[in-house]
């Protein structure tokens, strides 16, 4: 399977809907933000020794160039058709291994970027030791792409966000400095395939049947995910590094392997001199 170029890397974790097919071409992506490099990951370490550390983080539905969306028309297929952006999307996401209170985890932020969204949709719970952002399988938990423009319609997107946050990662436990916090899908589509308009496998798109004519379409395959992990540690911070208690999270907050060793023997050395 090709994908569209620079949107995806071949780093990116798989979490897969559907085990192999030639036809899943289109999908959720989950990322954050790394500081260090100023640039949306799916891996990322954080550091909480000098305090809780604040993550951003965003969800996108991309897709690549062979997506087929139907066009219905009184309950029947008129056309099967290309897909150019994506419209709806019915979906829950996971943040696993994240929020509770006793951690002192908190969810700074979690809103749309797209111009409509479900009663659902903006809705928080926790489950256990996981958040849930939306409702699982509502038929309200979605996120509307509408646009009034035909001429942005007719543009071929390959990735779009569709929400995004800030989670608050705390230190106040020995379980919350050593866990690893994974964002993912939970649930794509309504319980009933027929609630709302995405379908059964939760997702529709605009497609163009002909230069003047904009409709749009349901997906015919199920998504191919991509999660995003952010590991975290309780380490002291080399000195001068990037993000030494600044409080936001970034890869270079944690010590090289083998520096503190060095930072030892240099000054043992200075110690013995004098």
């Amino acid at each position: 399977m090709r994908f569209h170029a620079g949107m995806i890397s071949a780093a990116l974790l798989l979490q897969c809907s559907v085990a192999s097919s030639a036809s899943a071409v289109w999908g959720l992506k989950y990322e954050v933000y790394d500081h260090a490099t100023s640039s949306w990951t799916n891996k990322l370490t954080v550091n909480v020794y000098s305090g809780a550390a604040d993550v951003q983080y965003r969800m996108s539905v991309w897709t690549d160039t062979k997506t087929k969306v139907n066009v219905y028309k009184n309950g029947k297929v008129l056309v099967s058709s290309a897909a150019v952006q994506p419209l709806r999307v019915q979906v829950s996401s996971r943040i696993a291994n994240w929020g509770t209170a006793a951690n002192g985890d908190q969810l700074v932020s979690y809103t749309s970027k797209v111009n409509s969204a479900g009663l659902d949709a903006l809705k928080n719970s926790l489950s256990v030791k996981d958040t849930i952002l939306g409702v699982n399988k509502s038929s309200a938990s979605f996120f509307g792409n509408l646009k009034p423009k035909y001429t942005d319609y007719a543009v071929v997107t390959p990735s779009t966000v569709y929400f995004e946050g800030t989670i608050r990662i705390g230190n106040l436990t020995a379980a919350a400095k050593n866990r690893t916090i994974k964002l993912a899908a939970n649930s794509l589509a309504a319980a009933s395939p027929n609630s709302g308009n995405g379908g059964a496998y939760g997702a529709s798109f605009y497609t163009m049947r002909k230069p003047t004519d904009i409709a749009s379409g349901i997906v015919t395959t199920m998504a191919v995910n991509y999660y995003s992990l952010v590991t975290v540690v309780s380490t002291p911070p080399r000195p001068g590094s990037f993000l030494a208690g600044d409080g936001f999270a970034g890869t270079t907050d944690v010590p090289a392997p083998g520096s503190l060793g060095v930072l030892g023997i240099a000054l043992l050395g200075i110690r013995r001199r004098r």
